[in-house]
């Protein structure tokens, strides 16, 4: 029985759970390719200073407002403190709808005992989930994710359908993936295992070998929106660019960074690629189409990119100054692909990472200076921005993720006696609690689907 420890206006079931037990595995098939080289670059360019006027508090909302649409799903561990040394976190995948008020919600497990800190992701038309799940790779009768640490116990790959609650076991050979990425149509999931890529096919229900011929192992994969190019970003460093048609493997020139990166980007039309590199190391931008690339954020610097999804996109990102192990500043950017130009639009101590709303116009972030909280809306292109949230008393909000029609955000709250996930509507007004998170570890991998997927 799970110790759920929900405030009150959160409703909680427990209907029957498919558990992760492993089904019947699918065969692998082979096919591999090649490589290539040249080293053009991008030509530096001056940072323009953007001016936010001032502050704008909205007043609260005065009629009551309709309840959110959509479902969300998260993986938490509702029983293990927040994770540290020696814990060994088990999770539940959850599903969170609205009910008949803003302050009422419905949430029930879908899917029990995911051991450790499963990799995920959703497919595009959000009708499947992919996880890398842990088993007991030793047969020592147990899973532990300290075993998995130490070696011995591993994950399969398993693709869950939100529809049917059907739970499938894909591989059976304990791949090394730490990253999933979906095509674009939904019917594949690519991962890597060490130096070699492969691909599951949903249509086929079979799985392919793209390549193997990686100098070093891969850390994360990433198909391009048109589904033309895959980005393959190795522990190394290196950027590599697998074709899908052709089934070329070609690098991308010079060495863009010492290690592997924490996000690989693509751009809405395909031409362009943010990465960001570990170990304060810088943010640079790729052009696909010629192969150069280009630093817009130096090394020293922590960073974290998000596209716009307009088509015209432009970069937002964060870049974090240190002295020594404390944080000294973080500046908001904001980079043009017309011009490729930069304005900067947020000043800050501390901040989260920016969000997109899903119409491209607005970017949430949180911001803490000082002893100073706020949850705050930009609009870049008016120059304005919006406080939802002001507080005192070293208050963490993070926005997590926009309901489909961009006008609820979902955003993380963290006290210092209390945590979890609150719904504020885009106008302001008063935040509602979704689910209360105090005393466990923080909810992951969370999606507000679009439509009612889940019956």
């Amino acid at each position: 029985v799970l110790g759920l420890t929900f405030i009150v206006g959160c409703q909680v079931t427990q209907p029957p759970t498919v558990s992760a037990t492993p089904t019947a595995a699918v065969v692998a098939a082979n096919t591999i390719p090649a490589v290539s080289t040249e080293e053009p670059t991008l030509e530096s360019v001056k940072t323009a200073v953007f001016t936010v006027t001032a502050t704008i508090v909205p007043q609260p909302t005065p009629t009551p407002l309709p309840p959110p649409e959509g479902q969300i799903i998260f993986l938490w561990d509702s029983e293990s403190p927040p994770l540290g040394y020696g814990t060994e976190p088990k999770q539940s995948l959850y599903l969170a709808q609205p009910g008949k008020s803003l302050d009422e919600w419905h949430i029930q497990p879908l899917l029990n005992d995911l051991y450790g800190l499963p990799v995920t992701a959703l497919s595009p038309d959000q009708s499947k989930l992919a996880l890398m799940v842990l088993e007991d790779r030793d047969n020592d009768g147990t899973i532990s994710y300290g075993s998995f640490k130490r070696g011995g116990d591993a994950p399969n790959l398993y693709i869950y359908s939100l529809s049917d609650g059907s739970f499938e076991r894909i591989t059976d050979d304990y791949p090394s993936s730490y990253y999933l990425s979906w095509t674009p149509d939904s019917q594949q999931i690519t991962y890597p295992d060490g130096s070699s890529l492969f691909s599951y096919d949903l249509m086929t229900q079979s799985i392919q070998q793209l390549s193997d011929n990686y100098p070093n192992g891969i850390s994360k994969v990433a198909w391009s929106p048109d589904g033309k190019k895959l980005a393959l970003d190795l522990d190394t460093g290196l950027l590599y660019f697998f074709d899908s048609e052709t089934g070329e493997n070609v690098q991308v020139p010079g060495e863009l960074a010492s290690s592997p990166s924490t996000v690989v980007a693509w751009s809405p039309d395909s031409q362009w690629l943010a990465s960001n590199i570990r170990n304060r190391a810088g943010l640079f931008i790729v052009d696909t189409e010629i192969l150069a690339s280009k630093g817009v954020v130096t090394t020293d610097f922590a960073s974290f990119p998000a596209w716009s999804p307009l088509e015209d996109a432009s970069l937002a990102y964060t870049q974090t100054e240190f002295v020594g192990d404390s944080i000294k500043e973080t500046i908001l950017d904001l980079w043009n692909i017309e011009t490729q130009k930069t304005t900067t639009l947020q000043e800050s101590i501390k901040m989260s990472d920016p969000l997109w709303t899903p119409d491209g116009k607005t970017l949430a972030v949180g911001l803490f200076d000082e002893n100073l909280s706020q949850l705050t809306l930009i609009e870049p292109e008016t120059g304005t921005s919006h406080i939802l949230l002001e507080k005192q008393d070293g208050i963490t909000y993070a926005p997590l993720t926009w309901s489909p029609n961009g006008i609820w955000l979902l955003f993380f709250n963290k006290q210092e006696e209390s945590t979890g996930l609150y719904v504020i509507h885009r106008d302001g007004g008063e935040p509602y609690l979704l689910l209360d998170t105090t005393g466990t570890s923080d909810p992951y991998a969370i999606s507000w689907l679009s439509e009612n997927k889940i019956p």
